[in-house]
């Protein structure tokens, strides 16, 4: 539900003007422009754990990564063209920017962040596809082109043993695109924008799990901690409990 937040309105089409502007939950544009236009290159989660024993941190960043579809019809000479709309007996197709699912994971002992800042650089290739568009009678009348575009980003995470009567760390956890793409010179504004979305994070999230321990939560920590619940600084998004009732070994950090 999170990673398709405002993915779609129904029941609006896909040219409707409410599905025009779209993308805005939790978007990690590439550097070189997201500063400039007031969009957000980053994301950092700190929490407050309590790990047991040789505990392992599970960390999953979740995101969309945004594809454009575009639309070409078949001419009589065999070559294909682009066209705004391809009309078919049962619908009409336009193009869209879609999303495809992508997955980020890694595990850490605790001990290992203690010892420094652990790093996961992650690469999604850029990639075509075509799908054949079939008419009434089975004949191809056109082609979907979906194309990606190449986006860059790392994982950081470190802990900080905290100054408290239990043993507790204040986990630091950061999503960052890294991606050297930088807009042309022609592009302005909302063109640019629309150059810079396969680029980006979309809807970028994350899931973190504790093998043996528990997170404190944000909004109620425990007396003791609360000092030290304070200085977590969340920018750009905010951790909660996740998981099972009474629980605490998960946080969904989010938009």
């Amino acid at each position: 539900a999170v990673l398709f937040e405002g993915y779609v309105l129904y029941p609006y089409r896909a040219s409707a003007a409410k599905n025009r502007l779209r993308w805005q939950f939790g978007v990690l544009v590439p550097p070189a422009w997201g500063p400039a236009q007031g969009e957000h290159t980053f994301q950092r989660t700190e929490v407050v754990m309590e790990p047991r024993g040789a505990a392992t941190l599970a960390v999953e960043l979740r995101f969309l990564h945004a594809q454009r579809r575009t639309v070409e019809e078949l001419r009589p000479d065999g070559s294909f063209a682009a066209v705004a709309e391809l009309h078919l007996p049962d619908r009409v197709l336009v193009p869209w920017d879609e999303g495809t699912e992508e997955r980020v994971e890694m595990s850490v002992p605790v001990a290992e962040l203690e010892a420094g800042e652990v790093t996961l650089p992650f690469v999604r290739p850029a990639r075509e596809e075509t799908e054949p568009v079939l008419g009434a009678d089975g004949e191809e009348v056109g082609r979907l082109v979906r194309r990606t575009e190449r986006a860059d980003g790392v994982l950081r995470l470190r802990a900080e043993q905290l100054d408290v009567p239990y043993r507790a760390f204040k986990l630091t956890a950061v999503v960052e695109n890294t991606s050297d793409w930088t807009p042309g010179a022609d592009l302005a504004g909302g063109a640019d924008r629309d150059a810079a979305l396969p680029r980006s994070l979309v809807a970028a999230h994350l899931l973190l799990g504790l093998s043996a321990g528990s997170f404190l939560s944000m909004t109620d920590p425990p007396e003791w901690a609360r000092a030290s619940v304070a200085t977590c600084a969340n920018r750009h998004t905010w951790p909660v409990l996740a998981g099972e009732p009474g629980s605490s070994d998960i946080v969904l950090s989010s938009p």
